[in-house]
């Protein structure tokens, strides 16, 4: 089964991106979150967007 969501920490580990600027493109809307108790998990349908939109963009 794919995972359909992922932790910030598995985002920012996979992209090699900081915290703060993963939680800052969350509180932009480039990326699509759900909150599961206290814990935030990204989509990855939206990782999928926001990667097309950096391939449109360059």
């Amino acid at each position: 089964m794919n995972k359909q969501l992922i932790s910030v920490q598995e985002f920012c580990t996979t992209f090699t991106l900081g915290r703060t600027r993963v939680y800052q493109m969350i509180n932009n809307g480039d990326i699509e979150t759900v909150k599961i108790g206290r814990s935030r998990r990204i989509k990855t349908a939206s990782i999928e967007h926001w990667l097309n939109q950096l391939t449109q963009q360059n």
